[in-house]
Formats: structure tokens, C-alpha cells, sequence
């Protein structure tokens, strides 16, 4: 989301409209208070403005962070191997044998492929000296799977690791138009792998997939459960759970709930 000065105008105006209507009662759901009305009602204003700029410049905006992370947080950034990505490339041809003239494209020359696929640890400094076990979360960011990043992502993935006493792998998976499907699959099952099966120079050690959790919102929730259902159709090892928040995936807008959630949902129709 990118807000230029002229969109100043709108959010002004839809910030005390919203104040008006809350103390008049006049709230979408009578269990909102304040804060929740009002964040809701500006990022749909910003979203509502949004759609006039182009896809690049919101993924530009998108890589970076909005917000800055405790001292007390490491970031580690890192890429997933090569040899992790072919593997995962190799495991969903396998999956979608009979099917590829159906996905439009060849995938397996995607330009962006030739770009490595940018990952970034994240966790409590105090960890390190705490904690006993390597639990990991494995992060897919949200964004319409076509804006987001892990930088992005930071303050949320930095609440989620504290609470776990966990560390995080945040990936940056390909985006569309520019990679359409199954590009982004692709990178979060690769990331998947790498943390299970690292090449032996990678210099990381194996995590057992017990102690791994798969989690995303929107999007990267999307992604989460697309994961999810690759290991288990290809019988490879299964996480310890897959936590999805509001994940995506009606893509068709098919199902009622778009209409009958629309006065409550932050996404403008």
C-alpha cells in the first residue's frame, strides 16, 4: 500500500467520519471498539485509493519495513540453496504430472528464477542462552500473493516469536504477474525443505519437522495450506502444524461469505 499527500484528503475525511459514526453507535459490528473501527475503516480507505497505482510501485513500497523491530530482536538475513528449489521444482512436477499445458506458462524458465530466493532468519537475542529445543516457524507472508515481503512482515513475525520462544524463517517468494503459479509455491516448499533437508555445505543443521510450524496470513496463508497439501500427496514429512491467519484461498470469490462479511472486512469490494 503506498499513500501519496493527495490521499491525505480521503483519510482525513474518513478518520472523523468514523469517530462520528462510533460514538453514534453506528459501528459494523457492536463488539468493535474504537481502535479496531477506526483501523478498519482507514486501511480500506487506503486500499479503496490504491487501486490507481501500479503493481510495481506497491511492490516497491512493500519491501520494505513499516515499522522498526525491538534491540532486543536479531535478523539474520540469509537464501534458501539452489539445490532446495530444484527439489521442490522436481517434487510439484511430479504432483502436477499430465497437468502443466493447463498452468499457461512454462514455469521452469521464469526469469526470476535466475535471481536467488532471499530468506532472513529472526529471534530473540535472549533466546540463544534460554532455550533448549530448535523450534522454528516457518513465515509466509500475505500481500495478494503479488506484494509483501518479510521486511514487511517484521513486527508482525516479531510478536509471533516472542510468544513462542521460537525462532522464524521469514521467505521472500517470487510475486506475481511478474511469477505467476506455481512460482510461489514453489519457494515455500522450498524453504520447507531446506530447513528439513539443508545441503550438507549449507551450514545449518537439520530441524526435525516436529519442532517446525508452518505459518502465514492472507496470502502466505494460502501458500501455508498449498504447502501442506504437497507433503501430504507426496508423502513427505509433515510439520508439527500449519497455523493460518484469514488465509486466501477462494481464489474465485465464489463462495457468499464475500458478500455477507463485506461490511466488516478491511478489503473493499
Amino acid at each position: 500500500m503506498v499513500v501519496y499527500p493527495r490521499d491525505l484528503v480521503p483519510l482525513t475525511h474518513t478518520f472523523f467520519n468514523t469517530l462520528y459514526k462510533h460514538y453514534r453507535n453506528e459501528t459494523p459490528d457492536t463488539t468493535w471498539d474504537l481502535k479496531l473501527h477506526l483501523s478498519v475503516e482507514l486501511l480500506r480507505c487506503v486500499l479503496h485509493h490504491s487501486k490507481h497505482k501500479t503493481i510495481e510501485t506497491h511492490q516497491k513500497f512493500s519491501s520494505g519495513t513499516l515499522f522498526t523491530v525491538p534491540s532486543s530482536i536479531l535478523i539474520h538475513k540469509t537464501t534458501v540453496p539452489e539445490t532446495s528449489r530444484s527439489q521442490a521444482e522436481d517434487i510439484l512436477a511430479g504432483l502436477l504430472s499430465g497437468q502443466e499445458e493447463n498452468i499457461g506458462w512454462r514455469w521452469r524458465e521464469d526469469p526470476m528464477r535466475q535471481k536467488p530466493l532471499k530468506a532472513e532468519w529472526i529471534e530473540e537475542k535472549k533466546r540463544k542462552q534460554s532455550c533448549d529445543v530448535d523450534r522454528v516457524i516457518l513465515y509466509v507472508h500475505g500481500g495478494a500473493y503479488c506484494v509483501g515481503s518479510p521486511a514487511q512482515s517484521r513486527f508482525l513475525v516479531n510478536k509471533v516469536v516472542r510468544a513462542a520462544g521460537a525462532r522464524a524463517f521469514s521467505v521472500d517468494y517470487r510475486l506475481a504477474p511478474q511469477s505467476p503459479f506455481p512460482a510461489a509455491v514453489i519457494d515455500a516448499l522450498a524453504a520447507y525443505l531446506y530447513l528439513i533437508q539443508p545441503p550438507a555445505n549449507s551450514g545449518l543443521t537439520p530441524i526435525n519437522p516436529s519442532n517446525i510450524v508452518i505459518m502465514g496470513d492472507s496470502a502466505g496463508g494460502g501458500l501455508s495450506l498449498a504447502v501442506m497439501l504437497i507433503l501430504r500427496d507426496a508423502g513427505l514429512p509433515q510439520p508439527a502444524a500449519c497455523v493460518c491467519w484469514s488465509p486466501w484461498v477462494d481464489l474465485y470469490h465464489s463462495l457468499p461469505s464475500v458478500l455477507e462479511n463485506s461490511a466488516t472486512d478491511y478489503l473493499p469490494n
